[in-house]
């Protein structure tokens, strides 16, 4: 009897862990996707400048 119930705190605090561990990773690939579309919109803006001061010099 007790030793079910050992296993079964084992197994709780085993899926317990994945549980963290697969939340950790979420947020971290979250925040990636987030700097890369700073990155481009960073790129698109200043593609947007340029162009801006290209037709003002034309």
């Amino acid at each position: 009897m007790k030793k079910g119930i050992v296993v079964g705190a084992i197994v709780t605090v085993f899926a317990a862990a994945v549980a963290v561990i697969t939340r950790i990773a979420m947020m971290r690939n979250v925040e990636a996707e987030q700097e890369i579309e700073d990155e481009c919109e960073t790129k698109n803006d200043a593609k947007n400048e340029k162009a801006v001061e290209d037709k003002v010099e034309a």
